[in-house]
């Protein structure tokens, strides 16, 4: 088994630019579990299913102990669900998007799996209102670039994205394929021990690759040309630079305002 056919989230979420291997990074986890932390059930629990109406656009993988209203508006995130279903056919030279599927979503972003008239299928991810604007969107778009074309690691292709609203799906979206192959969960308690050693080996060698990777500087990765003032970073294609984080903890006061 080959750790490339594993379908896992991709690296990218959790590799926001120089942040997780500079010099200057912040290190550990302090988000503290609290009446604000989502009860979520096990993802196998979860039922995924062609969706329509109001609940693809709000919250429905949790519940909160307190203030529960408040938490969930804070996630609703409106959409054209058409236009989403047409830019994605386009994206992948399909007539037609024939189904979308909500699948169970994180504390960042609604998700969901599209289905086009050619049986392709492709992943749409829709931040929810309290990300920090535009800034989120172009840096994973780049940050999985760079993974795939700098460091040979095989994140899912981004087909087509925007970090606007000013647009016909009215939200910034990311449209990408969908990894293929099995969920290691399912696979893990019936594999051979070697399996697994391979596995393990294949997963260590991307972790490395990534931590062999020092910007030198502290902030996430975007294009050159969507950002203003990015900083360059020696060894790395021209194409990229170290601009400001994307931590929501550095955006909390902005995002208070707004949500």
């Amino acid at each position: 088994m080959d750790a490339q056919s594993l379908s896992n989230p991709s690296l990218a979420g959790r590799f926001h630019g120089a942040s997780e291997n500079s010099e200057k990074s912040y290190k550990g986890d302090t988000t503290p579990i609290s009446s604000h932390t989502p009860f979520r059930f096990p993802l196998e629990n979860l039922q995924t299913s062609p969706s329509r109406g109001d609940t693809l656009f709000s919250y429905t993988s949790g519940r909160w102990l307190w203030d529960e209203a408040a938490q969930l508006r804070k996630r609703y995130q409106p959409f054209n669900v058409e236009e989403l279903k047409q830019t994605a056919a386009r994206s992948v030279n399909a007539e037609v998007c024939v189904k979308i599927t909500k699948l169970p979503e994180g504390s960042y972003n609604k998700t969901f799996l599209l289905t086009m008239d050619n049986d392709v299928q492709v992943i749409a991810k829709i931040p929810n209102p309290y990300i920090p604007q535009n800034f989120v969107t172009v840096s994973e778009v780049a940050t999985l670039d760079f993974l795939r074309s700098e460091l040979g690691i095989p994140v899912p292709r981004v087909f087509a994205w925007s970090s606007k609203k000013d647009q016909p799906v009215g939200v910034e979206y990311i449209i990408m394929e969908k990894a293929a192959g099995n969920e290691l969960s399912k696979s893990w308690p019936t594999m051979d021990i070697s399996d697994k050693v391979d596995i393990v080996s294949q997963l260590a060698n991307i972790q490395a690759k990534i931590a062999a990777v020092d910007f030198g500087y502290y902030g996430s990765l975007f294009y050159r040309e969507d950002i203003e003032g990015g900083i360059n970073v020696p060894g790395v294609a021209d194409q990229f630079c170290i601009g400001p984080s994307c931590d929501i903890r550095f955006w909390e006061e902005e995002i208070h305002e707004r949500v």
